[in-house]
Order: structure tokens, then sequence, then C-alpha cells
């Protein structure tokens, strides 16, 4: 889940790294936000829990039909 993910790195960053950096993940959890990068890529914005911060996913293709409040699954590597 994307909260369990990111009480990990804010707890422990260098743990978390160690565990996860460059590795394939999937991360469940509801949509807070879809928008566009500098690079003109597609960026889905989890809810980690936290009210200042979610866990960011750049998607290497567009997402369709994508609505906040949803509850999804991405796959994809970390990078921290």
């Amino acid at each position: 889940m994307a909260a369990n993910l990111f009480k990990e790195f804010s707890t422990n960053e260098t743990a978390a790294n160690k565990m996860y950096l460059n590795k394939a993940l999937e991360v469940t959890g509801k949509v807070l936000e879809v928008k566009q990068t500098p690079q003109a890529r597609q960026q889905v914005i989890l809810d980690s829990g936290d009210p200042m911060f979610g866990i960011a996913c750049t998607l290497d293709q567009p997402a369709q039909n994508l609505k906040t409040g949803e509850r999804v699954t991405i796959k994809g590597i970390c990078t921290g």
C-alpha cells in the first residue's frame, strides 16, 4: 500500500532505499491527483496518509480515465 511505502521512507530513508531503490514495486492507493510533468509525462499522486506528501508515480504511457478518489494499483520501478 502507498501509505506503508511512505511510512518506510519517512521513518528510515536509507534503509528504504536499500530495500526498494531500482526494484519493481506494485503500489496500491487512492488517486489524489493526475498531472503532467515538465517532460510531458503523466504523473499519478497516490494518497500516502500524510497531508503534505503523496507517492508520485510517473507513467511511461498515459492511463485513460483515472479519477481522483479512485483506488488503483500501479507497478513500476522505485526511484526513491
